[in-house]
């Protein structure tokens, strides 16, 4: 559930039919009114229309970052890392890049099957000779045309 959801329904923007079929959906917690927006004094919309716009306004500040096939091309060119993954038992050497966006790109070469074994969710990686693991929570492929080119993956610092 969004918090800009839970705000529009319970300034009663939306009707009770609405809200009952989110409440069932779980979109909205069941304990959250009903209420219709006539129900509501002037002030408490004007409240929820403050809230509803500060709402707004912070999903217009996460700008969605989209590296192009060039994008990722250039970081691997450019800024190639060193990480050394391990699924436990294996540890094996690969080069990657950091997006803006703080995702690492895998690049698939001829061996993708290898990639495919290493990008996996829940392995962990370190950079270099840097003691801090970083485990792997998130994985997906990107495709040019029909062919596999890279995996990008989502990372988060063990621990935190």
């Amino acid at each position: 559930m969004s918090e800009l959801t839970r705000k529009v329904a319970e300034a009663g923007l939306v009707t009770s039919q609405s809200v009952r079929l989110l409440k069932m959906w779980r979109c909205l917690p069941d304990s959250l009114p009903e209420g219709e927006a006539e129900s509501k004094t002037k002030e408490e919309l004007l409240h929820f229309v403050q809230q509803i716009e500060s709402l707004l306004d912070e999903e217009r500040d996460m700008t969605e970052m989209r590296e192009t096939e060039l994008d990722l091309e250039r970081l691997l060119k450019t800024d190639p890392r060193t990480v050394f993954v391990t699924d436990g038992v294996d540890t094996i050497e690969m080069t990657v890049a950091l997006t803006r966006s703080k995702q690492l790109v895998f690049p698939v070469g001829d061996d993708g099957r290898l990639q495919e074994i290493v990008c996996r969710r829940g392995n962990t990686l370190r950079f270099g000779s840097d003691e801090e693991l970083t485990v792997i929570t998130h994985v997906e492929p990107r495709y040019v045309g029909k062919t596999l080119r890279y995996y990008l993956c989502d990372v988060v610092q063990e621990g935190k």
